[in-house]
């Protein structure tokens, strides 16, 4: 029932993920994929295995934050979630918790009340006590618990010359660090092992967490933020997300860097957003070493995939920047949730506050190979499935570094429904209903020409620019009719923000096929161009400027006179 013991062993191969690492060269390229006949193989929203959790969901507060308790009850009621299966915690109230301050105030207290309630069946196993039934299946983690547990110091070592005692690092992988969430993740697994992480059972898998057969195992998400305001939104906003659709462009910021192993994050980060366009989302791919310039002007924003830097930055500077509400996003980086209390610092809580509903991260160094593969996540997303299993199918480790913030019951894809409101996001419903008609290898001509029809009939700045997209998929020799229907949606557009994402797209297509130099003439021509000097995403084009014609350094001084 258990599986085998090498499903509980410790992983031994780590790979460090340190902010100047970006790695591999996957683009969301349709082409790709049509050529090997892979293009719309499995509809969205039809897995059939949809289960209803809040009979088994756990929702953890602190009793000492009075906006905890009040929030868990909020959400519980949002949910439908039973009373009795909120627990009020009596745990510290900052960020990060000691070791026993964890076992005496959070594990100890959870597992005596699941043994109270008959929550579980704890049982002797060869791995060990574990649960081998449970009732829960997943957890919510609620504003004001704590996030991190610190890491064990290593006993120092003393030096044989001084005598002085010389601090010792954890050996790799060998840490006792661990977000909370995950370490919860494994409330079922007695055995007081810490050191490191635990290979998940539930990675990579394909089923819900209660047909998983995996009693000792629970799913997490914290429904968390800057502030309780922005937690309240993420339930609020998903709620609504489930009943309208997610609707919006997908943004993947790559890097084409293919080093080692660090590729794979890359090849993660592409094929995330090749899912997304295959099933029907349009995508922005930044192909470029550096990430998104500063205030680039990301409309319409979804879903965000990129990596590269230890702080929020380009378009997420933008005062002007907001997400689409029930928004998914993820920078990979080694601590983009060291902490969620700021806007301004790290990667979760900036992408929180700028209106994302699902975002992903890690509260210390998780190493590469341990970080959520968004690739696997987006893909069960799409499938259906909750925010909570999503995230941990595409999670090797647990006692791990890696957390999901939003609503661990968001499903943001069960049911894709275009009729919906049709006149609301018309345009995005439409490339949604061609590529689901249309989204094969046989059927390319069909696709371009009712996309055609369909941007001609709602003069759709957005369907003119997705056709340009495909254009340089399909037909990447002729980067003339991507760039005539860049002309289209700049005409169809109407906001100067669109309408300047459009010419900076063209100019990328400029340096791609003819080279960096003609690419910094048009620059120079678009910031002459006064239509766009008054907003703030033209600090784009300047950043990609400078970027690509960096001013010379100034002359040496001149040496001092005696």
């Amino acid at each position: 029932m258990m599986g085998c013991d090498s499903n509980f062993s410790r992983l031994i191969k780590v790979i460090p993920l340190q902010s100047h690492h970006r790695h591999s060269i996957l683009t969301a390229s349709v082409s790709m994929l049509c050529a090997a006949g892979m293009l719309m193989t499995q509809a969205v929203g039809q897995n059939p295995a949809v289960v209803d959790y809040t009979p088994s969901t756990l929702v953890l507060c602190n009793a000492n934050v009075a906006e905890s308790v009040e929030l868990a009850n909020f959400y519980a009621e949002a949910r439908g979630i039973p009373r009795e299966h909120i627990m009020a915690l009596k745990c510290p109230a900052q960020e990060t918790i000691t070791r026993d301050e964890y076992r005496d105030t959070i594990e100890g207290p959870l597992r005596a009340m699941f043994d109270l309630k008959n929550w579980w069946t704890i049982d002797r196993t060869p791995q060990g006590p574990m649960a081998v039934e449970s009732k829960m299946h997943i957890i919510a983690v609620i504003y004001g618990m704590p996030l991190r547990i610190a890491p064990i110091p290593v006993p120092p070592k003393t030096d044989p010359e001084t005598g002085n005692p010389v601090p010792q690092p954890a050996a790799a992988g060998a840490d006792s660090a661990a977000s909370v969430d995950s370490e919860l993740m494994r409330l079922g697994i007695l055995t007081p092992t810490i050191d490191g992480p635990l290979i998940s059972p539930y990675f990579d898998k394909d089923v819900p967490i209660a047909n998983a057969k995996l009693p000792m195992m629970m799913v997490a998400g914290r429904i968390d933020g800057p502030t309780p305001a922005d937690a309240k939104r993420l339930i609020t906003d998903a709620l609504i997300a489930e009943t309208t659709g997610l609707w919006g462009k997908v943004y993947v910021d790559l890097a084409q860097k293919t080093q080692g192993s660090y590729k794979d994050g890359e090849e993660w980060i592409g094929k995330a957003g090749q899912n997304f366009l295959l099933h029907g989302f349009p995508a922005v791919v930044d192909v470029h070493g550096p990430t998104f310039p500063m205030n680039y002007p990301m409309g319409d924003a979804a879903v965000y995939f990129g990596w590269y830097t230890g702080h929020a930055d380009g378009p997420f500077k933008n005062p002007n920047f907001r997400f689409r509400k029930g928004a998914i996003a993820a920078h990979l980086h080694s601590y983009s949730a060291t902490s969620l209390r700021s806007a301004d610092t790290y990667w979760v809580g900036p992408l929180i506050s700028k209106g994302a509903a699902a975002v992903l991260g890690n509260v210390y160094e998780p190493y590469l190979t341990l970080t959520t593969q968004f690739d696997t996540f987006a893909d069960r997303l799409l499938k259906g499935y909750t925010l909570a299993e999503s995230a941990a199918m595409g999670t090797q480790g647990i006692s791990w570094m890696t957390i999901v913030v939003g609503d661990p019951l968001y499903r943001p894809f069960a049911k894709i429904d275009p009729e919906f409101n049709p006149k609301q996001d018309a345009d995005y419903k439409a490339f949604y209903t061609a590529m689901q008609r249309w989204g094969t290898p046989k059927e390319k001509k069909n696709l371009i020409k009712n996309l055609e029809q369909a941007a001609k009939n709602l003069k759709s700045g957005n369907l003119y620019e997705a056709l340009a997209q495909l254009s340089q998929e399909f037909n990447p020799d002729k980067p003339r009719v991507a760039s005539n229907y860049y002309d289209d949606a700049f005409t169809a557009f109407s906001a100067p923000t669109d309408k300047l994402r459009i010419r900076l797209l063209q100019i990328d297509l400029v340096r791609r096929t003819d080279g960096k130099e003609p690419a910094i003439g048009h620059l120079k021509k678009l910031l002459a161009d006064r239509t766009f000097a008054s907003i703030p995403e033209i600090e784009a084009a300047k950043a990609l400027l400078l970027q690509l014609d960096p001013p010379p350094p100034p002359p040496p001084a001149p040496p001092a006179t005696p």
